[in-house]
């Protein structure tokens, strides 16, 4: 159950990439959000793939306020110190 919910989750923003489980060799950037460079075997060609569902999605950019928001979690109470 909760697998399928990550997955309708993830689906909002991302696509499948065909047949992912051929190939051998899969590269992820940070300074390429989105893309996925991908070859079948050593020396074959790279190929690029857009992940994204939809065009001009784009995470953790400026204009959506850059990363989040760190939370500080509170002190322990003196009662349940040590």
């Amino acid at each position: 159950m909760f697998t399928v919910l990550i997955t309708r989750y993830l689906q909002q923003f991302f696509k499948a990439v065909p047949r992912i489980t051929s190939y051998h060799h899969l590269e992820f950037s940070k300074f390429h959000p989105g893309t996925i460079k991908e070859r079948e075997c050593t020396d074959s060609a790279i190929e690029d793939v857009n992940i994204f569902s939809k065009k001009g999605i784009t995470l953790l950019s400026e204009e959506g306020g850059g990363n989040p928001t760190q939370i500080v979690p509170k002190a322990l109470d003196p009662v349940r110190r040590w």
